[in-house]
């Protein structure tokens, strides 16, 4: 079972739908950051395809994310900005997906209405289990 917003987003079928050709898979470009680069930006998600980045807030480092991990979707999903940098710990390579590519994605397919009630619901799962344990 899922149990943070990261587990919510950081799945299985979030990432198979993006990238899945029968829904039209969701455009993409491959960079590469030096190691000790920023590599977030508010309007962009990121799949580490190889390397390591770490997040960090105020100077030090709070979490590592590696090969497959998606990095950004608080920002992308919502909406908000986020005080956490995240540096590339060594040479790392990642799919860089626009939100606003993301957002097209989800509105103008049926599979992805599906999916964001489905995400929203799991949400809406998790927020009613922790209010019960407080």
């Amino acid at each position: 079972m899922m149990k943070t917003k990261e587990d919510l987003f950081d799945n299985q079928i979030f990432q198979e739908y993006l990238f899945n050709p029968l829904t039209n898979p969701v455009k993409s470009e491959v960079r590469t950051f030096l190691s000790g680069k920023c590599i977030t930006e508010d309007d962009e998600l990121y799949i580490i395809i190889n390397g390591k980045i770490a997040e960090q807030q105020n100077s030090k480092d709070i979490r590592y994310y590696e090969q497959g991990d998606f990095v950004g979707m608080d920002r992308l999903v919502y909406y908000k900005p986020d005080p956490k940098i995240c540096i590339a710990d060594g040479d790392t390579t990642v799919y860089v997906i626009k939100k606003l590519d993301v957002m097209h994605k989800l509105e103008s397919e049926t599979v992805g209405i599906q999916l964001a009630i489905k995400i929203l619901g799991q949400h809406i799962h998790l927020l009613q289990n922790k209010l019960t344990k407080d």
